[in-house]
Parts: C-alpha cells; structure tokens; sequence
C-alpha cells in the first residue's frame, strides 16, 4: 500500500479530564475490559514494524485518548527509536497527537518541534463555555492550563489545530467563539457534533443539538468566516474546506467524516486490539491484534469488508437529493435508521448557501491559475 495510517490509544480510554460527553468512555464502559491501560513496548515495536512493512510511501502514526500525553515523554521517545529502527525505505512519516493540552510541558513542547509533531488541541471556546463540560478529574476548570500549553506550543514554534466538540452552549455562543479564536489567531479549526449517549443521535441529552441549533451554528460560523474570505483572511475550517473540496472534486483531501463512505482507520487499543473507526471500538468490531495479525490482513477480514458495506447503502431521498454529493448522508456514526440525522439542517444550509461556496471555489480556481502563470 502507498498510505498506512494507524489512529493509536497508547494509554486506552485513560483520561484526565472527565467530560460530560466523552463518546471514548462509554464505548469502553461497554466492552469486557473498559480500559487496556498502557501499550507495553513489545505492543508498540510490533505496531511501528507492521505499519512501515504494510507501506510504500507514506506511514500516519495518529496519537488520541484518552489522553495520549499520559503516556510519558519517554513512551514517544521510544516511538521515536522504533522509527528510525525499522524506516529502513526512508517512507515519509506523518506524526500527529490529539490532547487536552494539559500535560503539554517544556519537555513535551521541545520533543513535538524535534520531532515534528502536529498537535491538536480540544478547545471548546473561551472560559465559560469550554469549562462546562471539560472539566478534571476532580471537577475543576482547565481552561487556563489549555491556553498555558498552547502557549508553550508556540513557544517551540510547534503546529497546532483547534478541535471543537459542538455543544449547545458552543452553537448559542459560536459568534464570539469564533471571535476568539480569531483573536488568538488560531487559523486551523475543526468542529465535531456531540454524540448522544448511547450512540443514537436525537438531539436529546443536555448538550446535544437537535437539527434548528445545529442549523444556526452553521449559519452563524459560515457567515463570520465567508467574510473574513472575502475580505482577504482565510481562517481553516474543515467542515468548510471539505465542502469545497466536494465542489472541487479533491477527494484525497477530504476528512473521514465527509467521504459517505467508511474506511478502515486502524484505530490500535492498548493491548494491540485494531478496529475499524473510532466510533466503533467495542469487542463486535475486533479485527486482530497487532501482535499476532498483519494489518494487511486485519485490513480484508470480513468483518472489516461488512463494516465497511454498512455505509454504503444510500436512501432513496439521499441519491435524488440535490445536495447528495455535498453531504453524501453524513457519518455513519450520525446516521439514524440508514438517514443522516442532521439532513434538515444540512439541506437549509445548503440552500441558503451553495452559491456562496461556488464563488469560493471559483475564486480558489481563479488564484490557482494565476499563481501557476507566475
């Protein structure tokens, strides 16, 4: 294979942080062990060997949680070692942690730029807001130990993206929310739905978004950031920059989230379990284990392929739908009885919107050709 990544758990569903949401927690609360504590170093080896065996051009070691950085600097230290033992085809390596932030220290700060790291930050707005679900361990505020990593991030000169979980107080308050962002100049964002419990999105639990609020967060961010777009300042927003590679037809570039179609992210538990998605990393979705199968081999398993052909059934009111190959019925994760459950807030946003991104893309094309006549 040309691309291998891997989506790791080195310390399982182990976490500092103890937030109202976490769809990780209750995906392991319902497995026989909740939690494979931390990768032993025979699982890691193994796990490094496999990866750069199974590609020819590029490997992705992902790091999340959990909270990844509980596994010590000298964990990924060893990562490193394991690396440069078995990269012996000089395969490109992209490396990348997904954290809280707060255990981001000096020493962690110095290895992510050594070793470049791309870190991505879960950051649910300013104080008020991001403090009301991402609270400690003991119930406390961590916003200010957030923005203290990220200011040693910046410090070492170390890339960084911003991860939002869209709760209701994050969709009421996005206005400001992207006002602060912008203000700190955080110009990589990404904003993820919160999952209702029980994995059967309805809008229901005390966080999360039924289809008018999850419509109006959409309105309100697309509307701040179209005009700064026009205005010569370009903030990434994924959801956004997915959209218009959809219109652009950049399929290589699109998140999982917006392909329509699921694919085998190799997410690796602790123990060396591998499963398919994020999503689904309970005992029915067990592909192998690192230790005793190839990824390869994990990757065509029939559980794999079945996984797989789940999402690929399209309702008919999906495949008439105008909108079809911008939405393509949402993640699996979201979708209810086979029907994206957000399909209403995305059909009004679209409607209002399309011609909006069309001239976003234009203007891309028109900048493109320009810039390759130079």
């Amino acid at each position: 294979m040309k691309f291998t990544e891997c989506l790791i758990k080195p310390v399982s569903s182990r976490c500092n942080l103890k937030c109202e949401y976490c769809f990780y927690l209750d995906i392991s609360k319902g497995r026989k062990v909740e939690s494979y504590g931390l990768m032993g170093l025979e699982t890691l080896e193994q796990l490094v060997k496999k990866v750069f065996k199974n590609t020819d051009e590029v490997a992705a070691f992902a790091f999340q949680g959990g909270e990844p950085l509980l596994a010590g600097t000298d964990f990924y230290e060893k990562f490193i070692e394991l690396e440069e033992k078995y990269n012996k085809r000089n395969i490109r390596v992209m490396r990348s942690i997904q954290t809280n932030g707060l255990l981001i220290d000096e020493s962690y700060g110095k290895f992510f730029k050594k070793n470049k790291f791309l870190i991505g930050i879960s950051l649910d707005g300013f104080r008020e807001v991001h403090d009301k679900y991402r609270l400690d361990n003991n119930l406390e505020p961590t916003f200010d130990k957030v923005m203290k990593g990220i200011d040693i991030l910046r410090k070492y000169d170390v890339e960084f993206n911003i991860l939002t979980v869209i709760t209701k107080e994050v969709a009421r308050n996005i206005k400001d929310i992207y006002r602060f962002y912008v203000d700190n100049k955080f110009n990589y964002l990404q904003f993820i739905p919160a999952m209702d419990r029980g994995f059967i999105q309805r809008g229901k639990d005390m966080y999360s978004l039924a289809n008018n609020s999850y419509y109006k967060f959409l309105k309100d961010l697309f509307n701040l950031w179209y005009r700064d777009f026009i205005g010569g300042r370009y903030i990434s927003i994924q959801n956004f920059d997915d959209i218009i590679n959809k219109i652009l037809r950049h399929e290589h570039m699109l998140s999982c989230f917006q392909r329509g179609v699921c694919k085998c992210q190799n997410v690796v538990e602790a123990n060396g379990n591998l499963y398919p998605c994020d999503f689904y990393c309970s005992d029915q979705y067990i592909l192998g284990n690192i230790l005793d199968d190839s990824i390869d081999e994990m990757m065509h398993r029939k559980t794999t392929e079945a996984f797989i052909e789940e999402s690929i059934g399209i309702p008919k009111e999906c495949r008439q739908c105008e909108y079809y190959r911008l939405c393509r019925n949402g993640c699996k994760r979201f979708r209810v009885d086979n029907r994206y459950y957000y399909c209403e807030a995305t059909k009004k946003f679209f409607a209002k919107n399309i011609f909006k991104f069309e001239k976003i893309t234009k203007k891309i094309l028109t900048i493109s050709v320009s810039e390759g006549g130079n």
